[in-house]
C-alpha cells in the first residue's frame, strides 16, 4: 500500500497535548480511511507501548477520529476499532494514575452521550472501569499478593494481535482471489498488483508472528502461575498430613488417660451390680446343719384343753394298753397321765 506503517508510526509519535496536534492528525487519519484496519492496528500497538500521558493523548486522538466519523457518517474507523476498544481502553485505564483515569472516564462519558459505540460495548467498558477501581488481582502467590495485571495485559495483547492477524489474512485472501479469478495465474498480474500482494503477504506474516509471540508469552506466564500453585498445593498437602498425625496422637493419648482414670470405679460398679450366685438346694442341705423348726406352743390357762391337741402317744403303745382299766385308759388318752411314769 502507498501508506507505509512507518509513516503512520511517525504521525503517532509526533502527537502532543495541543488541540491543533490532535485535530490535525485526526484529519490526516480520516483522509486515509481506506487503510482504517491497518491504521487502527498500529494505533493499538502504539497505545500498548506508550507511557501514561501518551496513552491519554492517543485516546484523545481516537475520540476525535470516531466523533468526526460519526458526524460525517463514515463507519470505517468505528467498525475497525470496535472489536478492540473495550480491551485497549480498559488496559490503558488499568495502567495509569487516578488523575488520568478520571480523564479517560470523561472520554467514555462523551461516547455514551453521543452513542459512538453500541450499548453492549459501552456497558462492558464501564464494567472494566469498575473492576479496575476495585482491588484488582488480589490473589496470593508464594511471596504474597499476586498481581494479575501483567497477565491480563498479555491476554489483551493476544486478542489484539490475533484480530490483526485475522484481518490482514482476510485482506490477503481477498487480494489473492482477485488476481486469480477465472483461473488466472497470479504471475500474469501486473507488476504493481503483484508488488501490492507481496507487501500484503509480508505484513500479514508479521502480524501472525506478533500474535504467536504474544500467545507464547501468555502461555509462559500462565505456566509459571500454575507451577507456583502446584508447589503451594504440595506444601499444603504435607501440612494436612502432619496435622492428621498430630491429631491422631492427641486423641489416642486422651483415650488412654480416660481408661486409666475410670477402671477402678468400673470394677467397683461391676462388683456391686453382679448377680448373686445361687447355691443348689441339695448343696445347701448337705453343707448347712439341719435345724428343726418348731412352732411355738400356744399358751393356755392351766387345766384348759386344746381342741387341736394330739397326745404324743403312739398307737402301738395305746394298743398295748388294751387290757388296762377303762378309767385309766381314758386318762391316758386325754393326756392327764404320762405313760413313761
Amino acid at each position: 500500500m502507498s501508506l507505509t506503517p512507518e509513516a503512520v508510526e511517525a504521525k503517532f509519535a509526533s502527537l502532543n497535548d495541543t488541540q491543533d496536534s490532535i485535530t490535525g492528525i485526526a484529519h490526516w487519519v480520516m483522509f486515509h480511511k481506506r487503510y482504517a484496519n491497518e491504521i487502527v492496528q498500529i494505533w493499538l500497538q502504539t497505545l500498548h507501548e506508550a507511557s501514561g500521558n501518551k496513552k491519554l493523548l492517543l485516546l484523545y486522538l481516537l475520540n476525535e477520529v470516531v466523533q468526526q466519523s460519526r458526524v460525517k457518517k463514515r463507519t470505517e474507523y468505528i467498525d475497525a476499532v470496535a472489536p478492540f476498544v473495550v480491551a485497549s481502553v480498559s488496559s490503558a485505564y488499568h495502567s495509569v494514575p487516578s488523575a488520568t483515569k478520571t480523564k479517560i472516564k470523561y472520554v467514555y462519558d462523551i461516547w455514551c452521550q453521543r452513542n459512538i459505540f453500541s450499548k453492549d460495548i459501552l456497558n462492558e467498558m464501564n464494567k472494566s472501569f469498575s473492576n479496575a477501581n476495585a482491588t484488582y488481582g488480589q490473589s496470593f502467590g508464594p511471596m504474597g499478593p499476586l498481581d494479575w495485571s501483567p497477565v491480563a495485559e498479555m491476554l489483551i495483547q493476544t486478542k489484539i494481535f490475533g484480530k490483526s492477524a485475522s484481518t490482514t489474512k482476510t485482506a490477503v485472501d481477498a487480494l489473492w482471489g482477485s488476481l486469480t479469478q477465472d483461473g488466472a495465474s497470479v504471475t500474469s498480474a501486473s507488476k504493481e498488483r503483484r508488488a501490492q500482494l507481496e507487501t500484503a503477504i509480508r505484513a500479514c506474516q508479521e502480524e501472525h508472528k506478533k500474535s504467536i509471540e504474544a500467545r507464547n508469552s501468555f502461555i509462559e506466564a500462565l505456566n509459571s502461575i500454575i507451577l507456583d500453585q502446584k508447589t503451594l498445593t504440595e506444601q499444603e498437602d504435607a501440612s494436612v498430613r502432619e496435622l492428621d498425625e498430630k491429631l491422631a496422637c492427641l486423641t489416642g493419648a486422651s483415650s488412654g488417660n480416660a481408661v486409666g482414670a475410670t477402671s477402678g470405679d468400673d470394677m467397683a460398679a461391676a462388683t456391686a451390680t453382679a448377680p448373686t450366685a445361687t447355691v443348689p438346694e441339695t448343696l445347701q442341705t448337705q453343707q448347712s446343719p439341719s435345724v428343726s423348726h418348731q412352732e411355738p406352743e400356744e399358751l393356755t390357762e392351766p387345766g384348759a384343753k386344746s381342741a387341736s391337741f394330739t397326745p404324743p402317744i403312739a398307737n402301738d403303745v395305746l394298743s398295748s394298753l388294751d387290757n388296762l382299766d377303762p378309767s385309766i385308759r381314758a386318762l391316758l388318752e386325754n393326756g392327764s397321765l404320762n405313760p413313761s411314769i
